[in-house]
């Protein structure tokens, strides 16, 4: 993991929106997707997402849609590590808090994961906002939440994951964009490479 997201990490504790950062970060969601995901599309105990919902934001009245789609209209599972596993049960259990604390107020019709203290939805540009000020507070101001996404894949491959895999858990319709982030991350893997490589000749030539 480079030295960014170490940052970014650290900038995030305790920001309201910290665990939807985090989530998102280590699972590649799309924003709409991470928005619109609901508690039935979570299973705790394996650790996996079935992506199949989203919330965008409607042009057409200045409102928010849920859709029983994804962007290419098709679902898929996504795998999540246990620490993210736990970081999922502490929004479930902040959540309970919240809806205890709101009484009649809370409403949360959807049963969605991230929320806000009275069960509503939360809103595209809130959450751009909140993560404009906190790259910007880290010396980078030019990036953007969908980047979380390519931080993702580019951890993911350079971690040894296979472009079918990363492209599987992104929902890239083809390979070409995990190609083009592939290409992107191909130098520095080359170099990890020749240092296993060159570990392992060590290695055996000491034996």
């Amino acid at each position: 993991m480079d030295d960014n997201v170490s940052r970014f990490l650290e900038a995030i504790k305790g920001d309201r929106f910290e665990r939807v950062f985090i989530v998102d970060l280590f699972s590649g969601l799309r924003q709409s997707e991470i928005i619109g995901l609901r508690w039935s599309d979570v299973d705790l105990e394996t650790g996996l997402l079935t992506i199949r919902h989203q919330i965008q934001k409607s042009y057409s009245d200045s409102g928010y849609v849920f859709l029983d789609e994804t962007k290419n209209g098709k679902q898929r599972i996504v795998a999540i590590a246990p620490s993210i596993v736990r970081v999922l049960k502490a929004q479930r259990v902040q959540q309970m808090e919240w809806k205890l604390a709101a009484g009649p107020a809370w409403s949360n019709p959807l049963d969605l994961v991230f929320t806000d203290e009275r069960g509503e939805h939360l809103k595209h540009r809130t959450i751009i906002n909140h993560f404009k000020k906190i790259v910007a507070s880290i010396g980078l101001e030019n990036t953007r939440f969908h980047d979380l996404r390519h931080s993702y894949a580019v951890n993911a491959l350079q971690a040894g994951d296979s472009v079918k895999a990363v492209q599987e858990q992104l929902g890239h319709y083809s390979s070409a964009f995990t190609m083009d982030v592939y290409a992107a991350v191909s130098d520095t893997m080359r170099k990890d490479s020749q240092k296993r490589m060159e570990g392992l000749f060590k290695a055996v030539s000491d034996l």
